[in-house]
């Protein structure tokens, strides 16, 4: 399954969860989003903006700048193993 953004929003807002431990719905006020949208974005689901996601951006970023390094280790640790899994499936057999 290839990585997505969808994949990536999720793993940054659940991360930001555990760092901050605040409530749902306290951190979809503070990035202006219906809490019913962040339950969508958070779950992977959902169709967030571009505008959506800056808000999401800015506000890990003032608030828990960690927050995006770890997400974003996250993610590329995904796509070298997705890549690894393609590369792998792709080598010639050289048996024979």
């Amino acid at each position: 399954m290839a990585v997505t953004v969808h994949s990536y929003i999720a793993k940054l807002l659940s991360t930001y969860e555990e760092a901050t431990d605040e409530p749902h719905s306290k951190i979809a006020g503070e990035m202006e989003i219906p809490v019913s949208n962040y339950y969508l974005y958070r779950n992977g689901k959902g169709n967030p903006t571009a505008k959506t996601i800056d808000k999401i951006i800015a506000v890990i970023q003032l608030k828990r700048p960690d927050v995006i390094i770890k997400a974003s280790e996250w993610y590329l640790q995904q796509l070298n193993l997705e890549c690894r899994g393609t590369r792998d499936s792709a080598a010639p057999d050289r048996e024979g």
